[in-house]
């Protein structure tokens, strides 16, 4: 179950990938290099498979594994294991294909290699097994590896595709690349995660500090919203990151220029302040997820209620702050001051979601995956 309330950000490192992308390699160089303990579910299922005489397909897809005399989900088992040790740990690296699902509080790494390349990685290791004896075997074992992979995850966690870059805060071909300059590539980017999940750590000490009583919270776009998806159209482009760089800085200028006035606004007819972290957003000096994840601890610590401006459900942080509002069972409101309850929330997404992918049809795969988690939220 996807986890919205998960606690802030740690030191923490999983890596996810395609097969054979290199990623137990890579998790033992970085575990030496940072003097991170290392946990590979990969290396752990094909353990246990082993020990029972049969492949890590077979096991897989039968999904049982025996815990204190009784017969459980694999997968039940795999999934609790992973949230908790997130929960209570710090300083680890996990290889995992789900990793940055059930551990979102982690630096999110997606390694990625050629097909035909990873398949020939796999073909010279595991010649003797009849699935892998020639190129053209393993790379069929590894796209039915891959399909079944794919269909498991949308029906049991919402996860069209695990994929998608949204998910991850660092993408890494390895496909010409050696694990050492994978893993240094990784490190460099970590370094700089590491530093400013500090920052955050201190921001939140003085919020603690600071005596004062807490806010309402207002949630709105900082860099999308609907305007992002009227220039997508308007330019006929499916992906954000093909629209030009100056369409956007003008969409994120609009944003916090209308942020500020509802914040006056909003002083003026409450007689007091609110806490507004889209203001925040209009300096460069954090990553997107850096701005996303202050957000959410500042919730917890100081928000008595939310108000989410017109249009919020065209955002992904917004729908992000919506998840996490439910989570925290604290009053929810729009704009105009009704009532703004979770089938209402669903309601304004779907319809979101619809127009988005009407003609000329545009991508929005997190708010794609938002509106799924939403809906299995219980």
């Amino acid at each position: 179950m996807y986890n919205p309330n998960s606690s802030q950000r740690k030191r923490i490192i999983t890596i996810s990938g395609t097969p054979c992308s290199g990623k137990s390699t890579v998790n033992d160089i970085l575990a030496q290099e940072l003097g991170y303990q290392t946990h590979s579910l990969g290396s752990w299922v094909k353990k246990m498979a082993l020990e029972q005489g049969k492949t890590p397909e077979k096991f897989y897809k039968e999904n049982k594994i025996e815990v204190d005399g009784q017969i459980v989900g694999l997968d039940q088992y795999l999934d609790s294991w992973q949230q908790q040790l997130g929960e209570r740990q710090e300083r680890f690296i996990l290889d995992s294909r789900l990793g940055f699902y059930f551990v979102p509080q982690s630096f999110r790494v997606f390694l990625s290699c050629d097909p035909e390349v990873a398949a020939d990685r796999v073909h010279q290791k595991r010649q003797a097994n009849p699935n892998y004896a020639t190129l053209e075997q393993t790379l069929q074992t590894l796209r039915e590896r891959e399909a079944f992979e794919k269909e498991n995850y949308a029906e049991k966690y919402g996860i069209p595709d695990f994929r998608l870059p949204f998910h991850y805060d660092l993408p890494v071909d390895t496909t010409t690349k050696t694990p050492e300059e994978v893993a240094g590539q990784i490190v460099q980017h970590y370094r700089i995660y590491a530093r400013v999940t500090r920052e955050i750590e201190i921001a939140c000490w003085a919020q603690k500090m600071i005596v004062a009583k807490s806010f309402p919270y207002k949630s709105g776009p900082i860099t999308g919203g609907r305007s992002l998806y009227e220039a997508m159209k308007e330019h006929g482009v499916r992906k954000k990151e093909d629209l030009p760089k100056e369409v956007f800085e003008r969409i994120r200028q609009e944003n916090v220029q209308r942020s500020e006035i509802l914040e006056k606004d909003w002083c003026f007819r409450q007689e007091g302040p609110a806490l507004l972290p889209g203001k925040l957003g209009s300096a460069d000096v954090w990553s997107q997820r850096d701005y996303v994840d202050l957000s959410k601890e500042v919730m917890r610590l100081k928000a008595t209620e939310f108000i989410f401006e017109d249009g919020w459900e065209y955002s992904n942080g917004s729908v992000e702050e919506f998840l996490l509002a439910l989570k925290l069972k604290r009053p929810m409101f729009d704009q105009q001051g009704n009532l703004l309850e979770k089938e209402r929330g669903i309601g304004l997404l779907e319809a979101a979601v619809t127009w988005i992918h009407q003609p000329p049809e545009a991508d929005c795969p997190k708010l794609d995956f938002l509106l799924e988690q939403l809906k299995r939220m219980i």
